[in-house]
């Protein structure tokens, strides 16, 4: 995985809805290609040998609305907790991030596929906001969601960061533009994920 910022438009009613939906179709309809991959970051805090715990499940918990589960008793060093739980935090971001893509698309107004805005969200958002309850993550994913009504405020907030940032940047308030245009557009939330 790099780091770079990747722009989700999507429809913030149904990603929310998949919370606590307790409706498993779901599960065979959102399609989740990096499972292996997330079983693997989980594999350095937790013994998945009990099949207790894999990305799976973790997705299952969303359906269920059961995102608090610590699974602390199978975690490999009981002295790294807070580094489990970030880990179980990073699981559910990129699992939200696979749902706001179900639900939507990613956008990008460059031909190259070239990375908009900055290389770390954290340059203009430093905050993490989720579309559902998820334990917080040390590392990335780091995510935040723009709600449709929301657009106008969070356009002018970054497009005010970016330039006090990087004042001779014209592209970043292209991508700025860009974003909330297809946002409004398509009438559809923000889900900005740094990974």
């Amino acid at each position: 995985m790099s780091y770079q910022i990747e722009i989700i438009i999507t429809d913030g009613r149904e990603v929310r809805a998949v919370y606590g939906s307790k409706d498993m179709s779901l599960f065979t309809k959102i399609k989740i290609d990096d499972h292996d991959e997330y079983d693997y970051l989980l594999e350095n805090h937790f013994d998945l040998s009990t099949k207790e715990l894999s990305s799976k499940k973790l997705m299952e918990n969303i359906i269920n609305g059961t995102t608090d589960k610590y699974y602390t008793h199978l975690l490999i060093d009981k002295a790294n907790e807070k580094f489990g739980k970030s880990t179980l935090g990073a699981i559910y971001g990129y699992l939200e991030r696979d749902i706001c893509l179900h639900y939507g698309k990613s956008i990008n107004r460059n031909e190259d596929n070239w990375p908009m805005l900055t290389q770390y969200l954290d340059e203009f958002e430093n905050r993490n906001r989720s579309y559902f309850k998820r334990p917080y993550s040390l590392d990335f994913p780091h995510a935040f969601c723009i709600l449709n009504e929301e657009l106008d405020e969070y356009k002018k907030l970054y497009s005010s960061k970016l330039k006090e940032k990087y004042p001779e940047n014209e592209n970043l308030k292209k991508d700025i533009e860009f974003i909330f245009d297809e946002a409004r557009k398509e009438d559809m939330d923000i889900f900005l994920c740094n990974y």
